[in-house]
């Protein structure tokens, strides 16, 4: 996702908020395909492991070699297939944060509208606990002021 998305246009605000709907459905969806996609390739590696170790321990026993845990472990981590799924999971499981990191980006930019709207709406409505921007305050003569009762 571009960063452009995770940015606040003031200036385009009722923009901002008509794509904001759009934009979290479609990150939500991509978060979602990434968790499935990472979910398939652990249930492959899982059915891959299950099915590698009773061939290894088959194999193993016809032998007539004593089998062990750590045996078919090792033999099966040393495929060249258990290695590659071990890879694509790598691999889904950073495509599944990063989903996530962009989804989370976009519900701060919702947050961050709803209260930048009310503070224009209080702005505009004139409302005297909204300060202006640092330069803009009114200037109050304070001439007169003492510290006298």
């Amino acid at each position: 996702m571009k960063r452009a998305k995770h940015t606040i246009n003031p200036e385009q605000i009722d923009m901002e908020f008509m794509r904001l709907p759009g934009d979290l459905a479609y990150l939500g969806q991509c978060y979602a395909e990434a968790s499935e996609i990472l979910s398939e390739l652990e249930l492959k590696l899982e059915v891959y492991e299950a099915r590698t170790g009773m061939a290894i321990r088959e194999a193993k026993t016809m032998l007539g070699e004593r089998v062990t845990n750590d045996t078919v472990a090792s033999k099966m981590k040393s495929s060249a297939d258990w290695q590659a799924l071990r890879e694509q999971i790598i691999e889904a499981e950073a495509n599944k944060l990063r989903a996530k990191i962009d989804l989370d980006a976009m519900i701060a930019k919702k947050d961050m509208l709803i209260s930048l709207g009310a503070y224009m709406r209080a702005q505009a409505s004139g409302d005297p606990s909204i300060r202006l921007p640092t330069g803009k305050q009114p200037q109050t003569d304070r001439s007169n002021w003492t510290s006298e009762g």
